[in-house]
């Protein structure tokens, strides 16, 4: 699926589709002994689920970070959160390393 080949094309992440006869799910490897797992739902605009993500926070291992850094950059998807200014920025690779 679609959230497998984010993860494999920006970070070189090991991930895989499974389905059973109800649920259709990505596991995505993001460091050791860690992983995501993503579950397609209908309920995905459920008023529960997005109250249980506010203030979530992950953190992944990525193994060639100047590559991921550069492919992430070339595609327009690197920000730094406007809150967190004042601690640290990632606009540049110089910035993020």
């Amino acid at each position: 699926g679609a959230v497998c080949e984010f993860y494999r094309h920006y970070f070189g992440a090991w991930c895989k589709v499974v389905q059973d006869e109800e649920t259709k799910r990505a596991l995505i490897c993001v460091g050791p002994s860690t992983h995501f797992i993503f579950s397609e739902t209908d309920d995905a605009k459920n008023d529960d689920i997005v109250r249980a993500q506010v203030g979530v926070h992950v953190c992944i291992y990525i193994a060639h970070f100047k590559d991921s850094y550069k492919r992430l950059e070339k595609d327009g998807l690197i920000w730094t959160n406007p809150r967190f200014t004042y601690l640290d920025t990632c606009n540049t690779y110089e910035q993020a390393k």
